[in-house]
């Protein structure tokens, strides 16, 4: 059994790690000296209650996630507990399936057309979208280079750069997934493919 000294450096390490942060950049964030957070990290600290929830906000996980035990937990996500959001905006539906924090942030979800364009802003820099036509016709992509997809195309564009989404005829379904290289300040999903 660990010591809790060794589950707080492996919980840290693994976190921190899982966001592809270095050492020096978390004791930024967290308002550490880089020394205090190595040695943290090597078990051979004793972090005060207010040492660990800087370092929990700076990795943007609940204090808790510091000293229990375990990695990331099995989740499924049921039907009824993903409701599709309207954007009233385009008239579009996206549900939401997940994020997936790791060298950035990953989120998945279906969107739906019907009849209007959902047009997108440039996303941060490095930003990719995947996507996948489960139902329709679609015309999508980057403004200047816009392709036109049907069911069981799929397709990858730079998403930091304005970029839409229109149906071809009717209704149309897509399994969206984008990649943001750093996790952005607000990663809610009403602007994710969620961000779209």
């Amino acid at each position: 059994m660990q010591s809790p000294s060794e589950l707080v450096a492996g919980n840290v390490r693994r976190l921190r790690e899982e966001r592809n942060m270095s050492m020096s950049e978390l004791a930024r964030r967290a308002g550490l000296a880089k020394g205090t957070l190595a040695r943290l990290e090597l078990g051979a600290a004793n972090p005060t209650v207010d040492t660990l929830y800087a370092i929990a906000r700076a990795l943007e996980v609940p204090a808790g996630k510091l000293i229990s035990e375990g990695g990331l937990p099995v989740l499924v996500d049921r039907r009824e507990a993903a409701p599709w959001v309207l954007d009233a905006r385009s008239g579009s539906r996206v549900r939401p399936l997940g994020k997936v924090y790791g060298s950035g942030l990953v989120e998945v979800g279906l969107l739906e057309l019907a009849g209007h364009v959902r047009s997108s802003g440039p996303h941060p820099p490095g930003t990719l979208e995947h996507v996948y036509v489960v139902a329709g016709r679609v015309r999508v992509g980057p403004l200047d280079d816009l392709r036109e997809l049907a069911a069981g195309d799929s397709m990858r564009f730079s998403g930091d750069r304005r970029h839409q989404y229109e149906p071809v005829e009717g209704r149309c379904l897509l399994h969206i997934l984008v990649t943001v290289p750093t996790a952005p300040e607000d990663s809610s999903v009403g602007g994710g493919p969620a961000r779209g």
